[in-house]
């Protein structure tokens, strides 16, 4: 009995040993994450990743907030940087897209989209493959694709004057078939591209992956199928003086969407949808 008490005094010493205060207990709360679900109804609904310029990789989840006239599409961040923190909204946008036809200066906005790309040329070289397969056609045997083709118009081969390119632009996207955006945003993935702008089939380690649900393996997009019109928020280190900036979320016809702050800045986020269940295997989502 004495040994026991001695033992334990000894022992009640030692913890208080300055070397013991060293030892920092880190305690740690896990919370579900609630991703919300995609339905026809609400097709943007998810978890979303892209690249945020030099803060590299970040994860979004897009939700419908509110109903009626309050009603918004909001972008919260899952993960954060510097500027804009995680669980702060990185953009928000109305909750149904623009109906046709488009104003010409959001067909001129979609035209830029490879000058706001940080892969100009990737993004030009796609959408120029696309437009060639086109104008190899004779008129007659062209119909009009849904959506804008993402590509300058003074690099659009089959329009011939100047001045009429946007016009041109914009009444082809105009006599299109109206689309269901769960075509493209929900679980089958996005229609195949036209017998008239074919491109290379991807290779078969891409094809496996998409299967798998890895996001940024698609192929690029090359035209804009939906427009939401929307706010943009920046901001300075640390969250200081946050402010909203006018913004664009555009769905593309390979099923991915990005949104671009505008104005001033230019600048422009692609997103793909990533699988809430490879988050959770990876342990990002906690439980």
């Amino acid at each position: 009995m004495e040994a026991h008490v001695a033992g334990s005094r000894s022992g009640s010493r030692k913890s208080r040993h300055p070397a013991a205060c060293h030892q920092a207990v880190v305690l740690k709360h896990l919370v579900r994450l609630q991703v919300p679900t995609a339905t026809r109804q609400r097709p943007l609904a998810g978890l979303w990743m892209g690249v945020y310029g030099p803060h590299g990789p970040e994860i979004i989840s897009l939700g419908y907030d509110g109903r009626g006239s309050g009603s918004m599409i909001v972008a919260t961040k899952i993960t954060g940087d510097p500027n804009v923190p995680a669980g702060e909204v990185t953009f928000r946008v109305d909750p149904e897209p623009l109906s046709q036809p488009w104003p010409l200066g959001e067909v001129e906005l979609i035209t830029n989209r490879p000058m706001y790309t940080t892969n100009q040329a990737v993004a030009m070289a796609a959408a120029l493959a696309v437009a060639a397969a086109q104008a190899a056609l004779a008129p007659e045997q062209r119909r009009p694709a849904p959506g804008v083709l993402a590509l300058p118009v003074w690099a659009t081969p089959w329009v011939a004057e100047e001045n009429d390119r946007l016009e041109a632009v914009a009444a082809e996207a105009a006599a299109a078939d109206p689309i269901d955006l769960w075509d493209y945003l929900g679980p089958m993935g996005p229609p195949p591209l036209q017998e008239q702008t074919p491109l290379p089939p991807p290779p078969p380690a891409q094809i496996h992956q998409e299967q798998q649900g890895q996001p940024g393996l698609r192929r690029q997009p090359t035209r804009v199928v939906a427009v939401y019109r929307g706010q943009g928020r920046v901001a300075g280190p640390n969250f200081r003086n946050p402010e909203w900036i006018e913004g664009r979320l555009w769905v593309y016809d390979n099923g991915s969407v990005g949104f671009l702050w505008s104005g001033m800045y230019n600048f422009l986020v692609d997103l793909n949808r990533i699988n809430p269940q490879l988050l959770g295997r990876a342990g990002v989502l906690g439980g």
